[in-house]
């Protein structure tokens, strides 16, 4: 949120004494509700399920504690004001209203912040492609600096700091123009824009039936919303600070507080929709099911899948340091050879291993493709009895780590 501004004396005709703020509260219960609800279904579908619990899902939740706060001060804002003209104000009320307007601000910026870096973050994990690791790190970076650049100009509003509530002390104090702000909106905006469309090429090669991949389309796609959300949020802070809205803040910024949240909170739930897969796979296996496996194997083949190199599954090298690679379907070194119980496992499952990685190695790579691009159903292991879930092949083009 910007810094309003004081300007003019506001005359009792054009500014009656109406409350216009009835819709907050119920836009951050609800809001807030969809968003706990994602995050604790994506925390079952993650720690339960599949027991697997990562950096990107505790951003996740210091996201969702950040919005909460921030929800807590836009209700504070309606207690000092907010949805009623600024001359019907107690200068008290006002400066209880500017304060809160600035712990908003960062708490809203915090939440945003870290819902960026948990998407980010699971990119790292499932997205194994060589140059788009390196393209995620760069964002990465990028979105690390600009959000500390954003923070910081919110918490230097004023110098000193507190000339942004105190208003009678801004003809002598520093205070940032707009153009910070809206410095700030398009560094918010261009990120999110980059963030969404990044995985969308990966996306694009899987090797998995068109009916598999328009849903796991859809689902990147409508974090889209968010951006539409945000350019939104932009045109109307612009036309809030047209001619008196700038000094009637109290009144017209209600519409951006109210959308404020809802970015926040569907930012959140975009983040967690590509998590909830394998609890949807346990709640509806047969649907899962149908859609990707075949009578007779269980799993789709696809002619001249590789499984892509994850952590845990790179190439190793052998004791005189020639590096061995698994020759195509037959798990063979150059420079030596596999064993052949691996090397038969690896033509039974008709398709060719980028190392003779051990069980957990194989394990772990499995996991990242049943999150991002499997179709995953749950089925009884035959030697184990164990429920586990299996995924449908990932297209990686080149070298992946």
């Amino acid at each position: 949120m910007s810094l309003p501004e004081s300007t003019g004396i506001m005359e009792d005709p054009l500014y009656p004494d109406e409350f216009i703020g009835q819709s907050v509260v119920p836009c951050a219960v609800v809001s807030t509700g969809l968003a706990a609800m994602c995050v604790g279904l994506r925390f079952y579908a993650r720690g339960a399920i599949l027991r697997r619990l990562g950096l990107e899902d505790w951003f996740i939740l210091g996201s969702l504690i950040f919005a909460v706060g921030s929800m807590s001060g836009t209700i504070a804002m309606v207690e000092f004001g907010l949805g009623r003209h600024k001359i019907h104000l107690s200068q008290q009320q006002v400066t209880g209203y500017l304060q809160a307007n600035l712990y908003t601000s960062v708490l809203y910026v915090a939440s945003l912040f870290f819902t960026k870096l948990s998407i980010l973050n699971l990119y790292l994990r499932i997205l194994t492609h060589e140059h788009i690791q390196t393209a995620t790190k760069g964002l990465l970076a990028v979105v690390v600096v600009s959000h500390i650049y954003i923070i910081s100009n919110l918490l230097a509003s004023c110098v000193p700091l507190r000339a942004f509530w105190h208003i009678e002390l801004r003809k002598t104090s520093y205070c940032h123009g707009k153009e910070i702000y809206w410095s700030n909106y398009v560094l918010h905006i261009a990120t999110d824009f980059l963030i969404f469309f990044l995985p969308l090429p990966v996306i694009s090669r899987l090797k998995i039936p068109r009916r598999q991949k328009i849903p796991l389309f859809a689902v990147f796609l409508a974090a889209f919303t968010v951006c539409a959300i945000s350019v939104l949020r932009m045109v109307i802070f612009l036309d809030s600070n047209r001619d008196r809205g700038a000094a009637d803040f109290t009144f017209t910024t209600i519409s951006m507080a109210n959308w404020s949240m809802i970015e926040i909170c569907a930012s959140i739930i975009c983040a967690c929709l590509p998590t909830l897969k394998p609890l949807l796979a346990r709640v509806a296996p047969a649907s899962f099911r149908s859609m990707a496996s075949s009578p007779a194997s269980g799993r789709r083949e696809v002619s001249g899948y590789e499984r892509p190199r994850t952590i845990g599954t790179g190439p190793r090298r052998d004791p005189s340091g020639a590096v061995m690679t698994d020759a195509e379907g037959g798990g063979e070194w150059v420079g030596g050879s596999c064993g052949e119980g691996v090397a038969e496992r690896a033509r039974e499952r008709k398709m060719s291993f980028a190392s003779c990685s051990d069980a957990m190695s194989e394990k772990r790579a499995r996991v990242r493709e049943e999150e991002f691009a499997g179709s995953a159903w749950s089925r009884e292991d035959e030697e184990g009895g164990e429920k586990r879930l299996e995924s449908s092949p990932l297209e990686t083009p080149g070298d992946g780590r």
